[in-house]
């Protein structure tokens, strides 16, 4: 596992293999289906195959809400509208950490695209996720969150995070 991390951005497939590994020693190791996931996602292009990684977690382990958070957002990059959905209120329900109501709403946000009433539900748990100091280094810059980047609604939070994020009596910077 330790491997498999320190090389996931330099040599992927290396780091898929040790994740692999892993789960011979362990089949039921939940973090190394997750980061088998992320590899296979993120750095590798394999949005099904990922999604089959977070499958086989969720199976083991069906209470876990960053799972399922994250199975959202890539059943959301496939179009796959009802499933994300789904996977997001159900994410939300298990577990109101602000890494998982964030994950949620790049949920929103992608399904936003073709159904611009899900933006509501974006902006509200990225509100939450924010509240509680989770996002600011990502929200700028998250792909996920780039069909809604160009609303006003989304600069107003962007602009209301950047204040909660500056020290009182400290100017933001526009």
């Amino acid at each position: 596992m330790a491997r498999g991390l320190a090389r996931m951005n330099a040599d992927p497939k290396g780091a898929l293999a040790d994740f692999d590994r892993a789960l011979q020693v362990n089949p039921h190791y939940l973090p190394a289906l997750e980061d088998r996931a992320a590899v296979q996602a993120e750095l590798l292009g394999q949005t099904d195959a990922a999604v089959a990684s977070l499958d086989r977690a969720i199976r083991l382990a069906p209470e876990r809400g960053q799972a399922r958070a994250g199975r959202g957002v890539l059943l959301a990059r496939l179009g796959r509208r009802e499933e994300a959905l789904c996977e997001a209120r159900e994410a939300e329900r298990l577990d109101p950490r602000p890494e998982v109501l964030y994950q949620a709403a790049g949920v929103y946000a992608l399904t936003g695209q073709k159904n611009p009433a899900d933006r509501r539900e974006a902006y509200r748990l990225l509100a939450a996720a924010l509240r509680q100091g989770y996002g600011f280094d990502l929200i700028g810059i998250d792909p996920d969150l780039q069909p809604i980047r160009g609303q006003p609604e989304y600069r107003r939070l962007l602009e209301a995070a950047r204040t909660l994020q500056s020290p009182p009596g400290a100017k933001s910077r526009r």
